[in-house]
């Protein structure tokens, strides 16, 4: 599989609030985080952002992560596969 840069947000849909405080606030945005099972896009606002994703279970976790791979056009296996290279480079 050709590279891919999994934390691309261009096709990530904008939440309404902040996944982490809740407000509609003005400055949120699209962040990736690391989740179970791989990269998950959250709508942050700059406050939350600092403190990185929030807490959430392991379902909503993977949900976000599936999701996630839908904006990229990609699989979960795919994913995984990605995830699998960019740590063998880190090794080296």
């Amino acid at each position: 599989m050709a590279w891919l840069d999994l934390d691309d947000t261009s096709r990530c849909p904008l939440g309404e609030v902040c996944a982490g405080c809740g407000l509609p606030v003005p400055d949120r945005r699209v962040w990736t985080a690391r989740g179970f099972g791989g990269v998950m896009c959250l709508t942050l606002c700059g406050s939350c952002q600092v403190f990185g994703a929030p807490r959430m279970s392991t379902l909503d976790s993977v949900r976000a992560v599936v999701a996630h791979c839908g904006h990229l056009g990609i699989t979960l296996d795919e994913m995984g596969e990605l995830l699998d290279a960019e740590s063998d480079q880190e090794g080296r």
